[in-house]
């Protein structure tokens, strides 16, 4: 079998790398960096370290073509190894160390080595330089010849500046070889590997002596560490990755010992995917630390450094991804490293990859597994995000103290005192910036000592020395003040309360004290209003987007809180989608109905200038150049303007058996939704999630992801929900998989990159059950980002054992994805209960109204629950309880605060509005709603007819109408403020066909102030409650209607209007009139005649 050269394994590696878009998703994977999350939470803080002093890069090596360094605190310096001059072969190398002193901030080329190096390895304690030469023998009486060949290394000694040449027994090779040498290693003892590429591994004595040959050592590309204690070696190999019907070349972490005797123990199995070879290269990826600990780094398999004793590592411990693994300050994930033994793995951990440039590209010349161990050797520091070193105790596996740097971290280096050395990185300018490693004996606090109802706040700890501590924090009673573990504060209710803040590394502790005081609207005096208005009719009480049980659908109602404190409904009904304003008082204000351009109907949103309708249609011939999917760009007052026609797309179906849901932010609006994809192979049109972006201003696609791949690009199938949100900086997708992946899955992609390209991914719940069986029992309803972290939220099944659902959310940081579920309710079946409809409200950066109803399966009642969360999840008030019912639409926040929301049950709409700081009011003031005890949404007939018909709402000459049957129609009221005078017709003409009005709705001109004279029609048999309550300028009303009775009339229908009024009847009717006239608000100082 022909050997490769390291040059050509990588060449190989890179063409293998263009059909790698694959990549395995197990737990949760990030690709970015986060420090601008530690740069706010620090910002008050001071750096640690030294000035960042300026480096030369020439110096380093940054144009060679190989360079590495080493820190040695003897010497108080750096040492540069680069190549230089002109390399033609792999074995005509020569290389250069600089010293960089760092006291006095000079350089020096203290060695050059000779020409013609084959390989050369560095540790902390010198450099060597290999060089071969062969010798060929001719043995006469037999015709045939051999080679001999002769090593001599060079080395360098970083600690005395002392030079060695080293000569070797001489061993028979097959040929004259260019570059004979695969790799080259020094151990504790001074020993020499060589490998070769004839696959025989050499082991030397330190003068020269060979000891031992093993045969079959393939694919040794580079040494990475020597444990003297159990003899164990590793080095960098060779493996095949197939995946997806394709070979991949992965460079490999592998094992041998050499044993007493000196003999070789290859065992030449994959202890770890270290990268793919041209793809995801880093240089150093595995390092011995302190003879003890292997420090091992996969940049393939999401950034995770594991930190291996190997004293305690037996090389025949291979065990393929057998080992779970709890990631520190994240999730429990598959283990990277294959091996079974626990108690050698002793930690791992997600690092911060390599980016040094303004344009966020991939940097790979970065140096070491990004962690070294402190002078003790019992903590690890670790690169955790760009510009952040943390340390982590071993032994607790838990943070002690992170520092900031001033630059983004190339590799850095700890000695025994504890100064920490770190080369930083910006572009292509190297830095060095040094920190004194003791930890701060104290540390100050600065806290708001005093709080509104609804704040929120910060308790920002810091330290004399710069450090940032890991801090804890607890409340005394968090339903007044919550605080979450990054010292974020709330303010829930007016009280007091005490928070201690631990420093458990220093062992320290501080308390204050925090009072808070009502907010305007913790002390208004309504908690609750439940509104009935005059609207179109529709069904979505109790109606959500995913059922629970197999397939979402799209949302069909909407309501936005406008800035004029107005309110905006808008829904999709019988084939139209239609667009009613309502005053602050939820009165009818206008109506238009807009046509749908496609058959199906997809998502609506509101943009910050323009409004957006999806429209789509099937496409069963399968043609590329079919219009599948159309987004419709309207203005505030639904003009509309431009189209986006989507054209092919792998689509069959769009929006299929899911949802749609869209965000915008740069100029871009981004389209989040699923779609039955075009037939494959196997003859199934099988269902997927996609994604389109289009450019606002000239509504042109700019970006889509609707191929078939897998999580890492943001592919989910098959998907039952989709949520989209965006915070400016990344763009969030989550979905409801029921096999690629089986569970709640999200992407965060930065914005400046393309949709398939996510920055972070996973598997934030698993969801039990075999692969493709739809019945997932789970929904996805909500994704909401608050200031620090996201929070999903749904239903769900705790175990595959039952059926019983309960909500959950998911909580996290919105740059570290968390696993797992966070129950907020706890039923079993015997508590006959369904939970469904989750709602989670956005109150302000930090604070979440969750809601979500509960039908009793055995009374066949429905609840809604109600509870304030932080944005880290955390309960901040009692679950309060209310009969005030749920519906398709997301509830709005007013300006005010208050919490608004519409139901309809095949009627118009009931606007609810609740006070999120006053829930157990809301229980105890609601209890005897009755309004939505009786489901009528199954009557409805949402089917798509012709002209009028019952319950829909026409506006004629600013007069509002509803019709409640084929030849009749109620008056719903005006839709302007401004009228005096206002008659109220016997009949009226609406399309070719005349009604008869006999009813006035009920508050059809509630506070109508300007309104002085009403004529009531003969028609009119009815007149709903407060009608005309608050009408205090109106003081002429002349009814003509002789059809009126005492229960027709509703409560209160008169309250309120001007004190002096004149009330005017037909004739024969005043005292009959009078009696029950005087009980519906008129009083005794009006006229009745």
């Amino acid at each position: 079998m022909k050997k490769r050269t390291r040059i050509g394994a990588m060449l190989a590696g890179m063409v293998c790398g263009i059909c790698l878009a694959i990549a395995p998703v197990t737990g949760v994977f990030a690709k970015a960096n986060s420090a601008e999350e530690y740069e706010q939470a620090s910002s008050a803080e001071l750096f640690a370290g030294t000035k960042a002093v300026k480096l030369d890069a020439d110096k380093i090596g940054e144009t060679s073509s190989y360079n590495d360094m080493v820190y040695v605190p003897e010497k108080n310096g750096m040492f540069f190894l680069h190549t230089i001059g002109e390399e033609v072969y792999d074995n005509s190398k020569q290389y250069e160390i600089v010293f960089y002193d760092m006291t006095n901030e000079t350089y020096t080329t203290v060695y050059t080595s000779r020409y013609y190096i084959e390989d050369a390895y560095m540790n902390e304690d010198a450099v060597y330089f290999a060089t071969t030469d062969y010798k060929r023998n001719t043995d006469a009486s037999s015709d045939s010849y051999s080679y001999a060949c002769q090593v001599e290394i060079d080395s360098y000694n970083f600690k005395t500046g002392a030079e060695k040449q080293q000569n070797f027994d001489t061993f028979n090779v097959n040929g004259y070889w260019a570059n004979l040498i695969s790799a080259l290693g020094v151990d504790g003892a001074g020993r020499y590997y060589i490998a070769t590429h004839e696959d025989e591994l050499y082991l030397f004595s330190p003068d020269g002596k060979l000891l031992s040959q093993k045969g079959g050592a393939e694919d040794i590309y580079e040494f990475l560490g020597f444990d003297q204690t159990n003899g164990n070696f590793y080095y960098l190999g060779q493996e095949n990755w197939r995946y997806w019907g394709f070979d991949h070349s992965m460079a490999s972490l592998k094992a041998g010992k050499v044993n007493r005797d000196n003999s070789i123990t290859i065992k030449g199995a994959n202890m770890m995917y270290l990268y793919q070879f041209g793809w995801f290269t880093h240089k150093t990826p595995v390092r011995m630390l302190n003879g003890r600990y292997l420090a091992t780094l996969s940049t393939f398999n999401g950034e995770i450094c594991a930190l291996v004793d190997s004293n305690q590592y037996d090389i025949n411990d291979v065990t393929e991804s057998s080992t779970s693994i709890n990631l520190i300050d994240s999730s429990v994930s598959v283990s990277p490293i294959n091996i079974a033994n626990k108690k050698a793995l002793k930690m791992a951990f997600y690092t911060a990859d390599s980016d040094y440039g303004d344009d966020e590209n991939f940097d790979l010349s970065s140096i070491g597994p990004r962690c070294v161990l402190n002078g003790s050797g019992t903590s690890l520091i670790v690169k955790t995000d760009k510009k952040v070193l943390t340390e982590y105790d071993i032994a607790a596996n838990k943070e002690k103290i992170r520092v900031q740097t001033t630059y983004p971290i190339y590799t850095f280096f700890m000695d025994k005192n504890n100064n920490c050395i770190v080369i930083e990185k910006k572009n292509s300018n190297y830095y060095l910036e040094t920190f004194d490693w003791t930890y701060p004996t104290s540390f100050n606090v600065n806290a708001p000592a005093n709080m509104k109802v609804g704040e929120s706040g910060t308790v920002a700890c810091s330290t004399n020395g710069g450090f940032s501590l890991d801090y804890s924090y607890k409340s005394s009673d968090p339903k007044v003040v919550s605080v979450d573990q990054k010292g974020n504060l709330n303010a829930w209710k007016k009280g007091t309360a005490k928070i201690t803040i631990s420093a458990s590394p220093i062992n320290v502790k501080k308390t204050i004290t925090i009072k808070v005081t009502d907010s305007t609207l913790s002390k208004r005096k309504t908690a609750y209003r439940s509104t009935g208005a005059v609207g179109t009719v529709s069904a979505t009480m109790h109606r959500s987007i995913n059922s629970g049980y197999t397939y979402g659908d799209v949302q069909t109602a909407y309501l936005n809180a406008r800035a004029d404190g107005t309110f905006e409904r808008v829904e999709y009904i019988r084939g139209y989608v239609v667009r009613e304003i309502y005053d602050s008082s939820y009165r009818l204000k206008s109506r238009k109905k807009i046509k749908c351009e496609l058959p199906l109907f997809g998502g609506y949103y509101s943009g910050e200038k323009y409004n957006y309708l999806v429209f789509g249609q099937s496409n069963p011939k399968e043609r590329k150049s079919k219009e599948v999917i159309r987004v419709v760009k309207y203005d505030k007052n639904w003009k509309r303007l431009k189209a986006c026609s989507i054209k092919g797309a792998n689509t069959y179906t769009p929006f299929d058996a899911g949802g749609l849901s869209m965000t915008e932010t740069a100029g871009k609006l981004y389209i989040h939704t699923c779609h039955k994809m075009f037939k494959s192979s196997d003859g199934y049109h099988h269902q997927a999630n996609c994604t389109f972006v289009v450019k606002e201003n000239s509504m042109k696609l700019v970006d889509s992801y609707y191929d078939v791949m897998n999580l890492s690009v943001g592919y989910v199938s098959h998907s039952f929900a989709q949520q989209i949100a965006t915070d400016g900086t990344y763009i969030y997708r989550a979905d409801l998989g029921d096999a690629y992946p089986r569970g709640i899955a999200l992407t965060a992609t930065e914005v400046s990159k393309k949709v398939g390209e996510p920055s972070m991914y996973g598997t934030v719940i698993s969801i039990p059950g075999y692969e493709g069986n739809n019945y997932t029992g789970y929904t996805l309803n909500d994704l909401k980002l608050g200031d620090n972290n996201y929070i999903l939220t749904g239903t769900g099944i705790k175990s595959e054992k039952t059926s019983v659902t309960n909500v959950y959310i998911n909580a996290g940081s919105k740059t570290k994805l968390q696993n797992d579920a966070t129950w907020i309710t706890n039923y079993t079946a015997k508590d006959k209960i369904t939970v469904m409809n989750p709602k989670l409200v956005k109150i302000s950066g930090s604070q979440f109204l969750l809601l979500w109803e509960e039908k009793n399966t055995k009374k066949n009642t429905y609840t809604t629950k109600m509870v304030l969360l932080d944005e880290a999840g955390n309960k901040a008030s009692a679950i309060c309880a209310s009969p005030l019912a749920l519906a398709m639409c997301e509830p709005v926040v007013t300006k005010s605060g208050m919490v608004v929301w519409y139901v309809t049950n095949n009627g118009s709409p009931v606007f609810v509005e609740i006070n999120p700081y006053q829930l157990s009011k809301v229980q105890t003031k609601s209890k005897r709603v009755k309004t939505f005890k009786k489901d009528n949404t199954l009557s409805f007939d949402n089917t798509v007819k012709t002209g009028y018909r019952k319950g829909d709402v026409v506006i004629k000459n600013k007069m509002i109408y509803k019709i409640t049957s084929s030849k009749t129609v109620a008056f719903g009221g005006v839709t302007s403020n401004s009228v005096t005078t206002l008659s109220i017709p016997k009949t009226v003409k609406l399309g070719k066909k005349t009604y008869q009005v006999t009813a006035i709705a009920s508050r059809a001109c509630v506070n109508r102030t300007k309104l002085k004279k009403v004529t009531i029609g003969a028609n009119v048999t009815k007149i709903g409650s407060y009608a005309f309550s608050g009408c205090k300028n109106l003081k002429t009303v002349t009814i003509k209607s002789k059809k009126l009775k005492a229960s027709s009339v509703g409560s209160k229908a008169f309250t309120k209007i001007q004190a002096k009024a004149t009330i005017k009847v037909p004739k024969g009717k005043k005292t009959v009139y009078k009696k029950f006239l005087l009980k519906k608000g008129i009083t005794k100082k009006m006229k009745i005649k």
